[in-house]
């Protein structure tokens, strides 16, 4: 037998166990997480009177870090982990501003709130502009988040509200990624709940 069909004898037995081993050693599956607003069963009836404000939410300011497909968490206040098979479903930034959106839409009983791209033919009267400085799990297992927001009058300008504020979750275990989207959800309510109850005397 040649030194030549040896080796293609060799490579035959050894492709498939690669193979395999590449197979049983494989990435876990992709899991991917979402946002959401408000339960629908505690959603009050809404009104659509024409007669009411249009309020428009600007999308969400996020920082850098946190807008990619990862869930991002923190194992030190100066170290970030990124998860590799845990990803968001939709962009973080979007997901955010539509949850925020809807979240007001259920809380002030009305469907005269709008985002910047979903604009009626309308001038709107109001606008919320919203930052988020801080929003991910700590190596404590607590969930922050820390935000800011203004209710501007289109019309003349002038900042009719401001609030920065920080909310906390309880703790949620490191591996725990549906906890955490969970956890997040909450703190969006939270948030939700405290802008509505300042905005409520501006949209009625």
């Amino acid at each position: 037998m040649s030194i030549k069909t040896g080796l293609f004898r060799w490579v035959g037995v050894l492709l498939p166990l690669l193979v395999c081993s590449a197979c049983l050693g494989g990435s876990p599956p992709v899991r991917y997480f979402l946002l959401t607003p408000m339960a629908k069963a505690a959603t009050p009836a809404t009104s659509s009177g024409v007669d009411k404000p249009l309020l428009v939410v600007e999308p969400v300011e996020i920082p850098p870090y946190l807008n990619r497909p990862q869930i991002v968490t923190r194992s030190s206040e100066n170290h970030l982990d990124l998860a590799q098979s845990e990803l968001w479903g939709d962009n973080l930034r979007e997901n955010i501003s539509r949850v925020l959106l809807e979240n007001l839409s259920a809380l002030l009983g009305t469907d005269r709130i709008a985002s910047p791209t979903s604009l009626p033919q309308e001038r709107p009267a109001l606008r919320i502009v919203t930052q988020v400085s801080q929003f991910e799990r700590g190596a404590d297992g607590r969930i922050v988040l820390r935000v800011r927001w203004r209710l501007v009058s289109n019309q003349t300008g002038k900042t009719l509200a401001v609030q920065q504020g920080q909310f906390v979750s309880e703790p949620v275990e490191a591996d725990n990624y549906e906890g955490i989207a969970t956890s997040m959800s909450g703190l969006l309510l939270q948030w939700s709940q405290e802008m509505a109850g300042e905005i409520a005397g501006y949209v009625r």
